[in-house]
């Protein structure tokens, strides 16, 4: 056995020396396939737990193969993660509160994204009822009520409403009533899941307000300290800034390539690129983060750096 593992160790090192020339290659194989790993077979988190001190411990005392440690750490690591995000759900999480319909909740906490408006989608003779503008964000939440009491909770949930946006910003805390249940899957045949891209963000729940008033009531900046927030706040600035400078009709396509923010696109506007199948221009992708590398390296380039001290910066950015 232990032959045969030496064998395997053995065969596996020139795959590890794809570090020389892409050192990130490999980490990004290892935790694809972590991901993988997990949702194929659900290992329970001691099981993970274990496999990564066992790496590590390997790592540390087999310089030899310690690549091959390595990029099995950040494996398993993969694994960890991708089970962290929506897999390992206490009582104390938001979503443990909601189940497959809507039922009501009260609930408090912090803005870290949004609330961004979608526009309603244009006439179409096929629509029966009319669609409203609606708007949506992310909630950190702090507390529930129940029994008119607040008791502390966790975790995170999409916002979503009809109507006017409310007055908020990232950053402020809010209060709000409305109806919760878990982020629904496909109803028809052929759509997108829209559960993966919310469970990569461990929100697994999402809560539907009215356009009532009292229904959401904003009390004003937490003073809270978040990254998240720090980003969405930078984001909007942005976004007013392009709104100033470009014209009404093109702003939300350039708020969608520049910045991520497609919620402004017009339904309209989704299905000319997806019938002309152009429609991955709109994901922030690795030929966005290639750009970004590319713009990075010639800034530091013509500011006298040399291309291997700008290197990890660059890398750790992006």
């Amino acid at each position: 056995m232990a032959a045969l593992l030496w064998r395997l160790l053995a065969r596996a090192a020139p795959i590890v020396d794809l570090w020389r020339s892409a050192p990130l290659a490999p980490a990004a194989f290892a935790l694809t396939a972590g991901v993988f790993l997990d949702r194929l077979l659900r290992p329970p988190p001691w099981v993970l737990a274990g496999l990564m001190l066992a790496m590590l411990a390997m790592a540390l005392a087999n310089a030899a193969y310690r690549r091959v440690w390595v990029l099995l750490l950040v494996l398993f690591a993969g694994a960890a993660r991708n089970a962290s995000v929506g897999g390992w759900v206490g009582e104390q999480d938001i979503s443990a509160l909601a189940g497959p319909e809507y039922g009501p909740v009260r609930i408090s906490g912090i803005l870290i994204e949004g609330p961004e408006g979608q526009p309603s989608p244009g006439p179409d003779p096929l629509r029966v009822i009319p669609v409203s503008d609606r708007y949506e964000a992310v909630l950190a939440v702090e507390q529930f009520w129940r029994a008119g009491e607040p008791v502390p909770i966790t975790g995170e949930v999409r916002v979503t409403g009809s109507g006017q946006s409310p007055a908020a910003v990232p950053g402020d805390r809010v209060d709000l009533a409305g109806q919760i249940r878990l982020i629904p899957g496909p109803m028809n045949p052929g759509e997108s899941d829209g559960r993966e891209l919310w469970r990569a963000r461990g929100i697994l729940a999402e809560v539907r307000v009215a356009d009532r008033p009292g229904d959401i009531v904003v009390l004003g900046p937490s003073g809270a300290w978040d990254v998240r927030v720090i980003l969405a706040r930078m984001r909007r600035w942005a976004s007013s800034r392009l709104a100033t400078a470009l014209d009404p009709e093109i702003e939300p396509l350039a708020a969608a390539l520049l910045l991520g923010e497609t919620s402004r696109l017009s339904r309209e506007s989704w299905d000319q690129y997806r019938r002309t199948g152009v429609v991955h221009v709109l994901a922030i992708s690795g030929q966005h983060l290639v750009l970004l590398a590319m713009f990075l390296a010639a800034m530091g380039r013509m500011g006298g750096w040399r291309l291997r001290a700008i290197d990890l910066p660059i890398a750790l950015l992006v």
